[in-house]
C-alpha cells in the first residue's frame, strides 16, 4: 500500500517551516500580551501508518486514536 498525504493537509519543507515558526512566534507574543493561552491541536496522521507497523488490534490503534471516515 502506498501512503499518501491526508486530503487537506500539506507537508512543509524546511524553508516554509522557518517562515511558519516566525509567524507563530509573533502570534504567541501577541497572545501572551493580551493574556490568552496558546493551544496546540493534535497531530493528524493516517491510521494506516500505525496499523501497518503496530497491527490492527493494538491499544494504540484501538484505544488511543480517533478515526474520521470521509
Amino acid at each position: 500500500m502506498m501512503l499518501q498525504p491526508l486530503r487537506g493537509v500539506k507537508d512543509w519543507f524546511p524553508d516554509q517551516k522557518r517562515h511558519y515558526d516566525h509567524v507563530i512566534q509573533l502570534l504567541e507574543s501577541t497572545v501572551r500580551l493580551h493574556h490568552f493561552v496558546p493551544m496546540q491541536p493534535p497531530i493528524i496522521e493516517s491510521t494506516a501508518v500505525f496499523q501497518k507497523s503496530l497491527g490492527d488490534e493494538t491499544d494504540v490503534v484501538t484505544k488511543e486514536m480517533y478515526r474520521f471516515i470521509d
